[in-house]
């Protein structure tokens, strides 16, 4: 058996039989206090009944009529030993003599006429309730030691079994005679194994530069104006720069719920970029979500306004500079603008592949063949919230 199982068998069964010796001395206690309790209450009872009938028979001095009533009281209620005495306890009857060193003395007054003439005491045997109590409290603990017993083999099991992957993780880590016998338990082998690994050189170099501020993630969404390009030719130039000024309000109004900064990427195209920390979520994250809000909205736009607002979208990942605002985030990512320009679509909101394995959008968005589908609850119900407001916003600006 391995050492991690041999421990955890030992401490599991351990836990359990002192839970089990707890309990069974808790309910022994108890149950004890009880049954002597009322052991008590039915010797003192029973002794002020029969002082009650002895005592006319003390009264006139029959001693003889005592002694047989004392005898006949004893068998009746099996009892070890009757004795009556007077006040200067002397003994006036007395029947039996089989005290034993666990017998129990119970004494009531006899009274005569509201006085005091003397003491009855009567000694009985233990009583078998208690011995029966006795030998519950032993099967308890018998049972909670074969519990223990087998809470530990289950421990022991379930530790033996991992000990088993961990020594197979160790071994693909540094074969399988490297530390073995110098650790005290697979756990401590494994970890010597992992600190013989040159971890300096396995990890990227990137996370270095990242904490130093010199590259950071940056979420991008690409915006292509498809109804504008239709518009240049057919609309005058007033209605062509209402038109412009417009779509861009809404591109920037929705990007503006996120941290976004629009630039101009192309003829006909937009770039907003998303870095930093943010509540939402991460870069790429909220670069879909802005993307979502964008493709809802629109569709509500082209019911209500007269010239079409379609916009083709794509999400994906790229780099920022130090400072974003001082170096063209194109400068970085123009590979990946001319990907998303190629892959944006007016029908749906286009998922790069690096964006997909970003952990925000894995865990809370619906992707589907390169598509965004939706997105996890609650944050469906807050870019409804904010379709709502943004659309209020844009209807009542126009209004």
């Amino acid at each position: 058996m391995h050492r991690i199982s041999q421990r955890l068998a030992l401490l599991c069964g351990s836990l359990c039989l002192a839970l089990a010796l707890v309990l069974v001395l808790i309910g022994n206690l108890s149950s004890r206090h009880i049954l002597e309790q009322q052991s008590r209450a039915h010797l003192t009872t029973l002794a002020t009944e029969l002082a009650a009938q002895v005592a006319p028979l003390v009264a006139v001095g029959d001693l003889v009529r005592l002694e047989a009533t004392l005898r006949s009281l004893r068998q009746r209620h099996t009892l070890q030993q009757l004795t009556v005495n007077d006040l200067d306890e002397r003994p006036l009857g007395q029947a039996g003599n089989g005290i034993t060193p666990d017998s129990h003395f119970t004494r009531a007054q006899v009274m005569i006429d509201g006085n005091i003439a003397g003491e009855l005491e009567i000694v009985s045997a233990p009583d078998p309730a208690l011995e029966e109590q006795r030998g519950m409290s032993f099967g308890l603990l018998v049972l909670g030691i074969l519990g223990s017993l087998f809470a530990a083999a289950l421990a022991g099991r379930w530790g033996q079994e991992h000990a088993g992957r961990i020594t197979a993780l160790r071994e693909q880590l540094a074969g399988p005679n490297i530390g073995a016998g110098e650790a005290s338990d697979e756990l401590a082998a494994l970890e010597a194994a992992v600190a013989a690994l040159p971890l300096d050189l396995l990890r990227p170099p990137a996370d270095s530069e990242q904490e130093g501020g010199d590259y950071q993630e940056a979420g991008l969404l690409y915006v292509s104006l498809a109804s504008l390009a239709r518009y240049v030719e057919t609309l005058d130039e007033q209605s062509l720069l209402v038109y412009t000024e417009a779509q861009r309000e809404l591109v920037a109004a929705a990007a503006g719920l996120y941290g976004g900064s629009l630039s101009v990427a192309r003829e006909f195209g937009l770039l907003v970029s998303f870095t930093g920390e943010h509540t939402t979520g991460s870069p790429g994250f909220r670069a879909a979500s802005c993307a979502w809000l964008l493709h809802q909205v629109v569709a509500d736009l082209d019911e209500r306004r007269r010239l079409s607002y379609s916009l083709g979208l794509a999400c994906g990942l790229g780099e920022a500079g130090p400072d974003s605002r001082d170096i063209y985030p194109a400068l970085y990512n123009q590979h990946i603008i001319d990907e998303l320009a190629a892959r944006q679509s007016t029908d749906a909101v286009v998922i790069s592949d690096a964006l997909q394995v970003d952990a925000d959008v894995a865990n809370r968005c619906e992707v589907e063949a390169g598509a965004l589908r939706g997105f996890e609850e609650p944050y469906s119900d807050l870019l409804e919230r904010q379709r709502l407001l943004l659309l209020q916003q844009l209807v009542g600006g126009q209004g």
